[in-house]
């Protein structure tokens, strides 16, 4: 696949589409509203970076990113060998990078009015489409805090759930071993950097655990972006976005965890918070998010029981476990047992259904077609149909 060159401000439009969109990507600093705002004006990537720097003035810009737009469009070196390098290490498969069309790119996530036009991921891309249960709180838990995240993340990832954070200390940690710990990798790691720079540099060793063991790893942010302080509240809109829920552990009432779940809620996900001892001052975020309508638990079957999500064919998971070793549970795949012809169906079908309607245009199939195939699917138990929507089935 070709890559971007040096002198891509002259070559631009020969450029494949993605690469062009990151060149854009790059140039805008990597602002989700700016990003939007120049290809509605320009109509496309290609176009924008090829367009006069008087016109690019006219958009209303920060005055940031049209200062990154004429370093780009004066060639110089570090902006275009930066995203040369991107390029290189897609095309080399270092990363995966999804784009909001493609097969694996979580459907809930696209649909968000700020969903990033990026996601680089390393470990297995199709581990976005499962069903999370995002887990946060404090990064100074009390040892209580941590067993519960711990027991919490063990519990729900047993019964099928990924369990998804933000690689942050504490209970965000906590929550990934615990995942980590019934094996199968079973969670996602949603950073505030880019995918080769970990932070904390503590958690070196938990992040390459996670991928050894299946988990997966995914950010917006090119592959090199600093860990900068705007970039977590950022983070934790898509922590929330790829979760059914959004579970709090502990958290101080000024924390990004009530962040995560304020983003939750206006996302229409749902929202959970364990409550604790009112001299607790780590317990008072959980107990102002029960106040403002979150949902008190204290076992992860009442999380379970509240998400009521169809369970996949008992049956036919026990014939797959039985013809697992022990050391085969480090690697889940979900979906290599799906029929070639029919994944792309099972990708666009969600957690909490869609209609026929909505898939004959997501599809573009006819109707009689997706029944079809809809109906293999129902009968290999991965997909349920209840009052005249479709959805998939908790493994």
């Amino acid at each position: 696949m070709p890559v971007l060159t040096l002198d891509l401000f002259d070559e631009v439009s020969t450029a494949p589409d993605w690469e062009t969109r990151l060149a854009l990507w790059h140039v805008l600093n990597q602002s989700v509203t700016s990003y939007q705002a120049v290809l509605q004006h320009f109509g496309s990537a290609d176009v924008a970076l090829r367009s006069r720097y008087d016109d690019w003035q006219r958009l209303g810009l920060h005055a940031s990113h049209l200062k990154r737009v004429k370093s780009w469009q004066a060639g110089t070196v570090a902006d275009h060998t930066r995203v040369e390098q991107v390029c290189n290490a897609v095309s080399e498969q270092r990363y995966q990078l999804l784009q909001p069309n493609d097969l694996h790119y979580p459907k809930a996530l696209a649909m968000l009015d700020d969903a990033p036009p990026f996601l680089f991921v390393q470990g297995e891309s199709a581990q976005l489409l499962q069903p999370q249960m995002a887990i946060v709180g404090t990064r100074q838990p009390t040892p209580s805090g941590r067993k519960l995240a711990q027991r919490f993340a063990a519990t729900l990832a047993e019964q099928g759930l990924w369990i998804t954070s933000g690689l942050a200390q504490g209970i965000d940690a906590d929550a990934h071993v615990g995942a980590l710990s019934v094996g199968g990798g079973r969670t996602i790691a949603v950073l505030g950097t880019g995918l080769d720079v970990c932070y904390p540099s503590s958690h070196k060793s938990l992040l390459a655990r996670m991928l050894a063991e299946g988990g997966t790893v995914v950010s917006e942010f090119l592959p090199d972006t600093a860990p900068l302080a705007y970039h977590f509240p950022r983070r934790n809109r898509i922590v929330s976005g790829l979760s059914l829920g959004v579970l709090v552990v502990e958290a101080a009432v000024k924390s990004g965890s009530l962040i995560t779940a304020r983003l939750a809620a206006e996302q229409g996900r749902l929202v959970f918070a364990i409550p604790g001892h009112v001299d607790n001052p780590l317990a008072r975020g959980c107990h102002h998010l029960i106040r403002e309508g979150a949902i008190l638990v204290d076992e992860p079957a009442q999380i379970l029981e509240d998400l009521e999500l169809p369970r996949h064919w008992q049956q036919h998971r026990q014939q797959l476990d039985a013809k697992s070793s022990d050391a085969d549970h480090t690697q889940a795949a979900p979906t290599t047992d799906v029929p070639v012809h029919l994944q792309a169906v099972l990708a666009q079908l969600d957690w909490t259904g869609q209609d026929m309607d909505q898939l004959v245009m997501a599809c573009g199939l006819d109707v009689a077609s997706l029944s079809g195939l809809l109906m293999e699917l129902e009968l290999l138990g991965l997909v349920i149909q209840q009052g005249g929507r479709y959805q998939r089935c908790l493994a």
